[in-house]
């Protein structure tokens, strides 16, 4: 009988045989599109177009760099760059010369940045630009790479020789995560893991010559890897947004001015694509992948009403275990259930309930290929959810409660630290928020604990008749009907109204920016405010109610010198839009022009309503 080490020797093994023929599988596959597809466009961006042949030449040029810099086997490549083609290129590079990459968000916070260099250590290449290139020092070991590197012409016939074989290491990217210690954590997955998805990927969208993806989330996004693969691999073209700032309604025009076959997104950015779209705008779409919270069957079944004829996946996993454990293709009948469920396991993972209850609930565990190697210099963290049994297989425990279905689905029912114990009963948020969500005036909820106390944001379908009742009515309405399916412990103590839910950069609800503060007598029955036009006053009124501090001289101020947070800028702009009769983007809004000049601007632009009512809502 072997030993657990050796097992673990050998297993090591296996994973090193498995890296290097994954390894060599993706960069074949990316070599025979540069080849074949040389003029056809790999990458779409404000305008401009790079070919595969271009793309390959940047690729190159930075795999020369990074040889002849002496590299070693802990070397990894940063990529902070807002220019998508080099971000592209820098991540191809990382591949041929076998290293790991880092995806970094372009406007990530200095002292972000400057904890995850420090774990990563000084034996770095940065591809930055010169929107980036300030954020990081000049330190001993840190290799800074041009946008255009180029290395010698007579190096470049060796060079593609040589691409793929050295001893590649064995991840593929170290992705870093929020912690809950607020040090943000470097999950590192294995590239045969990656590769592995990417297959089941192209085996799920079957894309073809002609295949297009826009890609509306982050470059630092753990779903957005794939995607970007997926499409180089397979000759396609990769669209991005203009100036990587999500808007949707001008996302919704790009892609019908591009016939974009496929998104991957969060349900909530995708909510808010189709409800900015104009009828047929979405009609070029094939697939829509969506991941990273529950689906609204109601909201899709609304995309659905509407003409929409694409496939709509739900698609779940955590960024430890390579992004995609489970999935689930629907069908017209699932957007008629209360929750859509997971059917389908991505090749090579294996899932469990842990600590099943008798109701079928548990936390999802996950073994195979899929699970990641832990979080870099995290040991402490890393035992707390990796765990080895004795054949020195790895699990990770998601900390996502889930529910086992009658069909052996999945249901995601909460987060395990959203599973709270109140008054001696305990209670998961989310099943408060599934119950809310399944009536029909509710668009979206989000429950959160106050103070020993249930409170629950709610966003109203825009047509609902609860909009017209007074708060008490409405409130009672609600708890109502959260009554016919959960006990009386699960009812919220308060209920909160809003026009918009805060999304962070990636797309999906922010539930930090979420905040309660007990009403006064004044807002619990709605504190209302009427303007004939868009004056100063207007303006100023509505920024207090976003939160969003006038300093004394606010009239001489650009909108880009208050300080308003992303999620500020969008409901801003969506709140403005529903006054105005030529909907603005963020660029007309957020120009130079000043708060007194912009109140003029509007002058112009307002829409027939004779009254502007702004209403502080309350409970």
């Amino acid at each position: 009988m072997m030993s657990k080490l050796e097992l673990l020797i050998e297993k090591s093994q296996t994973r090193e045989t498995r890296e290097r023929i994954n390894m060599e599988t993706l960069v074949k596959n990316l070599l025979t599109q540069f080849e074949s597809k040389a003029e056809y466009c790999a990458i779409s961006y404000q305008g401009e177009r790079v070919s595969y042949s271009q793309l390959y030449k940047r690729v190159l040029g930075l795999c020369s760099t990074i040889r002849r810099s002496g590299m070693t086997e802990r070397s990894c490549v940063v990529l902070c760059t807002s220019d998508p083609a080099y971000h592209c290129a820098g991540m191809l590079a990382a591949l041929f010369v076998g290293l790991p990459y880092v995806p970094v968000d372009a406007n990530i916070p200095q002292a972000r940045l400057a904890s995850i260099l420090t774990t990563i250590g000084e034996d770095t290449f940065i591809c930055c630009d010169r929107s980036t290139e300030s954020k990081f020092s000049s330190e001993a070991g840190r290799k800074m790479l041009a946008e255009n590197e180029r290395g010698p012409d007579n190096e470049t016939p060796c060079l593609r020789a040589a691409i793929g074989e050295a001893q590649p290491s064995p991840y593929q990217y170290i992705l870093f995560t929020s912690g809950s210690t607020g040090v943000p954590k470097g999950a590192m997955v294995y590239r045969a893991s990656f590769s592995v998805l990417v297959d089941w990927y192209q085996m799920l969208l079957k894309p073809n010559e002609g295949a297009r993806c826009l890609v509306v989330s982050s470059l630092s996004f753990d779903l957005t890897q794939k995607n970007l693969f997926l499409s180089l691999v397979t000759g396609g073209t990769l669209y991005f947004l203009e100036g990587l700032v999500f808007e949707p309604r001008s996302i919704a025009q790009q892609i019908h001015n591009e016939n974009i076959t496929w998104i991957n997104c969060a349900p909530t950015a995708f909510y808010l694509i189709a409800e900015a779209a104009d009828v047929g705008q979405l009609n070029s779409l094939k697939t829509v992948v969506l991941g990273g919270e529950p689906i609204n069957p109601t909201k899709l079944k609304a995309v659905r009403d509407l003409g929409a004829g694409c496939q709509f996946v739900n698609s779940y996993g955590p960024t430890e275990c390579t992004d995609v454990v489970l999935y689930h293709e629907l069908t017209d009948s699932d957007l008629l259930l209360d929750s859509i469920p997971l059917t389908q396991t991505v090749p090579g993972v294996s899932v469990i309930l842990n600590d099943n209850s008798p109701d079928g609930k548990g936390e999802l565990v996950l073994k195979g290929q899929c699970v990641g190697a832990g979080y870099l210099g995290l040991d402490d963290l890393t035992q707390q959810v990796f765990r080895f049994d004795d054949s020195g297989e790895a699990s990770y425990h998601t900390g996502d409660i889930f529910k086992l279905g009658v069909e052996g689905d999945y249901h995601f029912v909460s987060r395990k630290d959203d599973q709270i114990k109140l008054r001696g009963y305990r209670i998961e948020l989310g099943e408060i928020e599934a119950s809310l969500n399944s009536h029909s005036d509710v668009s979206l909820s989000v429950a959160k604990v106050h103070d020993e106390s249930i409170v629950v944001f709610v966003l109203l379908e825009e047509c609902s008749m609860l909009h017209s009742m007074d708060t008490k009515e409405r409130n009672h309405l609600l708890r109502e009907h959260i009554s016919t399916h959960l006990p009386e412990y699960f009812l919220p103590s308060s209920l909160v109204y809003l026009t918009s839910f805060p999304l962070n950069k990636n797309g999906k609800i922010d539930r930090q920016a979420l905040a309660f503060s007990p009403p006064s007598e004044l807002c619990q029955t709605g504190e209302v405010r009427s303007f004939s036009h868009a004056s100063l006053s207007f303006f100023y009124t509505l920024f207090g109610m976003m939160g969003i501090e006038c300093p004394d001289h606010a009239a001489s101020l650009s909108l880009n010198e208050f300080g308003m947070s992303s999620i500020q800028k969008l409901t801003l702009l969506a709140v403005l839009n529903q006054i105005v009769d030529v909907p603005m983007t963020m660029a007309d809004l957020f120009g130079s022009h000043s708060l007194s000049e912009l109140s003029s601007r509007f002058e112009a632009s307002l829409s027939n309503a004779s009254t502007i009512h702004c209403i502080q809502r309350g409970l």
